[in-house]
This record gives structure tokens, sequence and C-alpha cells, in this order.
């Protein structure tokens, strides 16, 4: 018995050896003398969305948004939103887009038209195509005074960002957002 312990022990070891080391690259994946070891695409895509990734924030978002059929990642509004929001802090504007989206849609937060758009404009002057898109087509939908309100917040968004990136501090549960 102590003799099979030792061989299981001894090829557990072998078969983790064996495991193959992600490259090193600018991207985060070597930090300081560590060498990560990723066990999934998943691992590795989570693992850049908590070094804090914009990218990796925005596919972590859209993974829990509409996860792939068979993928085993339960849907999930509220971690998306989170993701996006981060992400958005960030200065990625499809996650801005994303966040508008989200409150235009009432997914995770209350349904919020004047929200929703104020994130579209600070999203479509980010450059964000879709985001250009929605400002055509939800301007018309709300009243003149809703599109002051919008453009009002929009200011309040793009200084909230900024303070973030001053500060570097980008949690949402730091501006409010659980």
């Amino acid at each position: 018995m102590y003799t099979f312990a030792k061989l299981f022990s001894l090829a557990l070891l072998l078969a983790v050896s064996l495991l193959p080391v992600a490259e090193a690259n600018d991207r985060g994946d070597r930090i300081g003398p560590y060498t990560y070891i990723y066990v999934s695409d998943w691992s590795k895509l989570r693992h850049r969305a908590e070094l804090g990734d914009p990218d990796a924030l925005f596919r972590m978002g859209n993974l829990y948004y509409a996860p792939p059929e068979g993928s085993g990642i339960s849907q999930s509004y509220r971690k998306a939103f989170l993701a996006f929001y981060e992400a958005s802090l960030r200065e990625h504007a499809t996650s801005q887009h994303n966040v508008g989206a989200m409150y235009i849609n009432g997914d995770y937060v209350a349904h919020d038209l004047i929200e929703g758009y104020a994130w579209m404009l600070v999203a479509a002057g980010n450059g964000d195509h879709a985001g250009k898109r929605k400002v055509k087509t939800y301007g018309p939908e709300i009243s003149e005074e809703g599109r002051k309100r919008a453009q009002e917040r929009g200011v309040a968004i793009k200084a909230m960002i900024e303070e973030a990136n001053s500060r570097k501090v980008y949690k949402p549960e730091s501006f409010g957002i659980r």
C-alpha cells in the first residue's frame, strides 16, 4: 500500500510537470518572477479579468450574459453587469454600451431609459459604433428634458470614469454598485 502511494504521487508529480506553461507576454501572464499555469481558457480569462484587463472583463461579461450552450457557465446578469461596469470604468467603450443596454433592458438593474441612454452617449463619445446607433435609435423616444438629463448624467459618468482612473479604483462596489 505504501509503495502504491509513492508510485501514485510520483506519477501525479510527473503528470503535473508535463502541463504546458502559458507563455509570458506583455498582457499580464508574467508578474514578477512567476509564470502562471492555466488549466483552461476559462481560468486564464478569469485570471486576466482579476488583474483588471478590460478586454477580459468584457469577454467575461459576455460569457455570463449569454453563456455558450454546453459550456457549464451559468447565466448571471449580475456578474455580467459587474464585469461590464468594471471594464467601463477602465474606458472600454463596448462595455459602456453594454452597461447602457442592461439599463435599457432592465437586465439585473432596474429599467432606466435615461441612465441607459447616458451610458450610450458615453460609449458613442468613446467611439463605440453600436452606441452611436443606439443614440440615434433611442434619442427620438426620449423627451427633450429626458435627453438633457441623460446628457448631464453622461457628464457625471465621464467624471466618475476619470476619478476611477486617477485613483486606480475600478471595482463597482467603490461606486455603490452591488
